[in-house]
């Protein structure tokens, strides 16, 4: 079994990756790491080198000027027996990452947000409706690769309680875009959404809220749960899959331009 880790960082005004959250992937010696949201900056680059003095490969999504917002994945070099793909898709917002290892995708991505707050119903309803957009985007891209699927996201859905339908937020925001739904949308498309069966992964106020999830085709995940560690205001998403064995050859995505591939020495 190997084990993942991810976390959205909080890049959001320009905070820096810390040497606490590289402690934390070095201590939980993880074969996957997925950042699902880092500020590109000094701390950006240091932590690379870091994780790549540590033993893994890893590859920053596009993004545009310095302190915006971008995803990470590294993935630890003496897990894998294979070279690894990474690609990049511009998917009309950057926090996406595409990396193919053996048979194995690893798809991390964060949905991006707009600030709400103040805005009128109609204006809130559009917003959660272009988070809607995004995810059918992925989730369409995802069902078309070949081979296993990992997907490792924050999908910033509403907020849904167990046992709550629909009709209870008529209108709002979360009717459109919300946990439920999107767990039909990667069903729809043959994937599984699995999110932890206990705890929360975000909390603002008296809120909580289950925003971090993992996608799954064709692979089996073990031991998955939240684990908090005091260096973000969200909690890691960890758990355990079985690595397929087989290759698939690296020119598995000959139309890609060279600037949209990269193959890592794993």
């Amino acid at each position: 079994m190997n084990n993942f880790f991810g976390l959205n960082c909080n890049g959001r005004g320009h905070k820096k990756l810390t040497s606490d959250i590289f402690d934390v992937i070095k201590n939980g010696g993880f074969s996957i790491v997925a950042l699902t949201e880092v500020a590109l900056g000094q701390g950006t680059n240091r932590f690379v080198r870091q994780m790549e003095l540590e033993g893994y490969a890893g590859f920053l999504g596009t993004a545009g000027e310095r302190g915006s917002n971008t995803v990470y994945v590294g993935i630890r070099k003496d897990a894998f027996e294979t070279d690894a793909t990474v690609i990049i898709r511009d998917l009309g917002f950057s926090n996406f990452v595409h990396i193919v290892v053996g048979t194995l995708n690893i798809i991390v991505f964060r949905i991006p947000i707009s600030n709400i707050r103040g805005l009128s119903q109609i204006a809130v309803n559009s917003e959660f409706s272009d988070r809607k957009m995004m995810m059918e985007q992925v989730i369409s891209y995802a069902s078309n690769v070949e081979g296993p699927v990992i997907s490792i996201f924050d999908a910033n859905n509403g907020l849904y309680h167990q046992g709550e339908t629909l009709t209870d937020y008529k209108g709002c925001g979360r009717s459109i875009y919300s946990l439920p739904l999107i767990r039909d949308m990667f069903e729809s498309e043959h994937m599984n959404l699995l999110t932890p069966s206990s705890g929360y992964s975000w909390k603002l106020g008296c809120m909580k809220s289950c925003l971090d999830h993992i996608a799954v085709r064709d692979l089996a995940v073990e031991n998955l749960e939240y684990v908090w560690y005091d260096v973000s205001d969200h909690a890691s998403i960890q758990g355990e899959i079985d690595l397929p064995n087989t290759l698939l050859p690296m020119n598995m995505f000959p139309e890609l331009p060279k600037e949209n591939r990269k193959v890592l020495e794993v």
